[in-house]
């Protein structure tokens, strides 16, 4: 009579190497990893928005000549005593797009005031012979304002 034949056990790796539980599935097991969807549009990095001061211009220009077409104004009037109101503009949307009060746009909206007085006769011309002296004040502060924010070497 033959014996039973036992059958071996199977070899079981030594204890040093860690549960075959912890070993990644072979590559063909699992699927892709998930890709972001391609945009429609390709990514523009964007600063901070700035005050849209052309379209606004453009605006105030065409009601402008749309009120003197209509009589409503008198055209050269309006610019001569108006003017002012340009480099105040100027200044004002430097300000506004720098999110600071004391930047280099202080200078025009400072000028532009001081001179929109007097066309609107609050100050008369012969003071101006007087007190000019303010406007190099004015401007030399703004220069200082604005090397302030650079490196001085």
């Amino acid at each position: 009579m033959n014996a039973p034949q036992q059958i071996p056990e199977p070899r079981r790796p030594p204890a040093s190497y860690p549960p075959p539980a912890s070993y990644p599935p072979p590559a063909h097991l699992h699927a892709p990893p998930p890709q972001a969807p391609i945009p429609m549009h390709p990514a523009v990095p964007r600063g901070r928005p700035e005050f849209p001061i052309w379209g606004v211009l453009l605006v105030l220009l065409g009601a402008l000549f749309l009120a003197a077409q209509n009589g409503q104004i008198h055209l050269l009037t309006f610019i001569q005593r108006w003017w002012p109101l340009v480099p105040i503009a100027i200044g004002g949307t430097m300000m506004v797009n720098e999110r600071r009060v004391f930047s280099p746009g202080i200078t025009p909206v400072l000028a532009g005031g001081f001179m929109l007085f007097f066309t609107l006769g609050v100050l008369r011309w012969k003071m101006f012979g007087r007190i000019w002296p303010i406007v190099l004040v004015a401007i030399g502060v703004s220069m200082l304002i604005g090397a302030r924010r650079r490196p001085w070497f």
